[in-house]
């Protein structure tokens, strides 16, 4: 994951990819996870895993007990965002709001697990 940009510009760009989760200890399965990334009040980043059914099985998911072990993601976006140096600057290092969710429609989500990371030097 990274934030590119410098001092000057207004142009950032936020690149997240996930190869996968694991050791996901009580978080339920569920038919169509996602991982959502949240900076401040931009626009929310979806990554959905690279899933391709065989057999019945979404290729790298492990599930026991009706819950997650790990899961398989290899897939990752990109987004711009503008803001001015000098407003971004005091905020580093950025806290980035990650959710893993169950992604029944775009407008039908349930939160399963929720992390904040830390992006950017300080």
């Amino acid at each position: 994951m990274a934030i590119v940009g410098s001092p000057g510009q207004q142009l950032y760009s936020l690149e997240v990819y996930v190869h996968g989760l694991r050791e996901l200890q009580g978080v339920p399965t569920s038919t169509n996870p996602c991982i959502a990334f949240n900076l401040w009040n931009f626009p929310t980043l979806f990554v959905r895993p690279d899933l391709e059914n065989r057999e019945g099985h979404r290729r790298g998911t492990e599930a026991q007990d009706g819950c997650f072990k790990s899961i398989c993601f290899e897939n990752g976006k990109s987004c711009l965002f503008q803001t001015r140096y000098d407003q971004l600057a005091p905020c580093l290092p950025l806290t980035l709001h990650v959710l893993f969710v169950d992604e029944v429609t775009e407008s039908n989500r349930t939160v399963l697990a929720t992390h904040a990371l830390t992006v950017g030097e300080g």
